[in-house]
């Protein structure tokens, strides 16, 4: 790293008000109900030659802090609501604009930043617009993978920035260098964090023997560094997202910092086509709460069914002038997060019979639910449970 990035990257550090108080929520949050998504996948800008700085100074007008509230002295909370008498500070993240239609504007982030909140406000870099917004939404989530969806309207006469352009996460090489661009310890806008690959899915840390599953990046010695408030991070290489930072830790052996970030290609398909996950989401939501709200129920094969067609008739629309088969393959079979079966699979949690459900799978998107292994294991479960029960 040159000097004169160094010392560029210092003199982003920013000073910020006291946040102590703060304290970061973890847990997982189901988005509910039909919150607005993206209407089309975000269009990739044509690349443009700049130098790292300015590649720097552009992607810190589309990242933002954001600030969870809650009430003092609980820690967590089971259900989201927008106001309350009391509200407090308890945690940051912060997030990348991906996403601006009209005046929504769509933010990423990870899905443990907004968990457990009572609400969400955010904070643009000032030079885009400088007071806090506290509108803030959540339109999707996964908690599998860890990313979420945030939206909020644009105030009025504020121009906003440009949406991030997504890169390939698959090209990253050991030791290439990277940008880790978010808030951290609380502070109100975005910095600038360099640092290094040092380790790819299926290889080891240097000081540890356990096998990542993730990228693993080294932040280099020295300056702010990341830390709490870092979570939702836009990790980016040649001026494009690559990964979504969730979290750091402390390297035993060096005064460095070791953080991990989502790879951009595990959750592209669902960036690409949200509407369609966010009403695959929205559909289980409404079928549970069918099923388990009325007095006498619904059986697991109408919400299935009803679930089947509702995720039918979104990717329809999303396909319009395409081919629905291509899609839906695209969807189901090569989306890294595997999301949709995923969902499908939470509905039949409690479904004695999977091979009947993994059958109706099949026949509507071609593709099985569940593998032979764990149709395998869910039967030796209920022969054991069954055995159990004739001998009380």
């Amino acid at each position: 790293m040159s000097e004169s990035f160094d010392a560029y990257t210092r003199s982003a550090t920013r000073t910020f008000d006291d946040v102590t108080d703060q304290r970061r929520q973890r847990g997982y949050f189901h988005a509910r109900g039909g919150s607005a998504v993206l209407d089309h996948a975000p269009v990739l800008a044509e690349p443009v030659a700049e130098s790292r700085k300015e590649q720097v100074t552009r992607l810190m007008r589309s990242a933002c802090m954001i600030t969870m509230w809650g009430v003092e002295g609980q820690a967590t909370f089971p259900d989201p609501v927008r106001s309350h008498p009391e509200l407090v500070p308890k945690g940051a993240g912060s997030g990348s604009i991906i996403a601006v239609e009209g005046r929504t504007v769509t933010v990423l982030t990870n899905a443990h930043v907004p968990s457990g909140a009572l609400a969400l406000s955010l904070q643009l870099e000032p030079s885009v617009h400088a007071e806090p917004i506290s509108d803030v939404r959540i339109a999707y989530v996964d908690p599998t993978t860890d990313f979420a969806f945030l939206q909020f309207e644009m105030p009025e006469g504020v121009e906003p920035p440009a949406p991030i352009e997504f890169g390939d996460s698959r090209v990253l090489q050991k030791y290439d260098d990277v940008d880790v661009i978010g808030s951290t310890l609380g502070i109100d806008v975005a910095m600038p964090h360099p640092a290094k690959v040092v380790a790819l899915p299926g290889e080891t840390f240097p000081w540890d023997t356990q096998t990542t599953k993730r990228f693993v990046n080294s932040i280099k010695v020295g300056g702010e560094g990341t830390g709490p408030g870092s979570s939702g991070s836009g990790v980016f290489y040649n001026g494009k997202i690559v990964g979504l930072w969730f979290g750091s830790v402390s390297d035993p052996q060096s005064a460095s910092r070791v953080g991990c970030f989502v790879p951009i290609d595990e959750i592209k398909t669902v960036l690409e086509h949200p509407k369609v996950f966010a009403r695959t989401q929205e559909l289980l939501a409404e079928t549970i709460v069918e099923r388990l709200g009325s007095e006498e129920g619904i059986g697991f094969e109408t919400s299935f069914q009803k679930m089947v067609a509702g995720v039918q008739e979104a990717i329809e629309v999303e396909a319009v002038g395409g081919d629905v088969t291509v899609l839906t393959e695209q969807l189901i079979e090569n989306d890294g997060t595997q999301a949709i079966r995923r969902m499908f699979k939470e509905l039949c949690g409690f479904a004695e019979d999977k091979r009947k459900y993994d059958a109706l799978f099949k026949e509507s998107f071609g593709r099985e639910l569940y593998s032979e292994e764990e149709l395998v294991a869910y039967e030796s479960i209920k022969a054991l449970e069954d055995r159990e029960g004739k001998l009380e």
